[in-house]
């Protein structure tokens, strides 16, 4: 009888276990990445444009005309509000708004401010496709304005939205928050031929220790 070679039989379930882990491993990756994916939604350019209220062409090159669209929108200043046309059928609507909270300039009292400034995508027949909500929080005092708070909302029609970053400055004369959000969607049904319609827009709002505040989307 052979004389089992415990070393070569080791080596051997040593190696088909490494290969198992490679396996499950790149399994495991591969389902990360689907999943990473799952909430992107897939359409034709047909439903873009029936759900949108667009045509064909605007449905296919959303992307670059939002992008040519939101770098002509001007910085807003306290309750401005601005319309930019996108194309045939849609347009920007960008407004800023506070609390209401009057402030007396000439005093050093503490107040905090909330400001909100609103980006909307919409159709010529009134319909909102997307609505970014960016939202900043100051605490001023005359001398100073402190950052306190700073988040995102939003909604939208095919697009799978989501507020990607909050970010407050320090505390300064004229302090700031930014908000970051990004959208995205899958245009096609052929994977060969499938592009992504996306976007990452961030909005600056500064607020001044007077209570002054201003809006810019980019």
């Amino acid at each position: 009888m052979k004389k089992l070679n415990l070393q070569k039989i080791s080596k051997t379930i040593t190696s088909l276990a490494l290969v198992c882990m490679l396996i499950l491993g790149h399994a495991a990756s591969v389902s990360a990445a689907e999943n990473n994916n799952s909430d992107v939604p897939t359409v034709t350019p047909e439903i873009v444009a029936e759900e949108l209220g667009i045509s064909l062409n605007e449905a296919e090159n959303l992307e670059q005309n939002l992008n040519k669209a939101v770098v002509q929108l001007p910085n807003l200043e306290v309750g401005d509000s601005a319309t930019v046309p996108v194309s045939e059928n849609l347009v920007l609507e960008a407004e800023t708004h506070d609390d209401g909270q009057i402030m007396n300039p000439l005093t050093k009292a503490t107040n905090d401010r909330t400001i909100t400034a609103t980006l909307k995508l919409k159709n010529i027949f009134g319909g909102t496709v997307v609505t970014l909500t960016a939202v900043g929080v100051f605490r001023t005092n005359g001398s100073t304005s402190k950052p306190i708070d700073a988040y995102g909302t939003h909604s939208a029609i095919v697009w799978n939205v989501t507020a990607k970053k909050a970010v407050k400055g320090s505390s300064a004369y004229n302090a700031y928050v930014r908000n970051t959000f990004t959208g995205k969607f899958n245009i096609g049904i052929d994977p060969v031929n499938m592009t992504v319609q996306s976007f990452t827009y961030t909005c600056t709002t500064y607020c001044n220790a007077k209570g002054v505040y201003s809006a810019s989307w980019r």
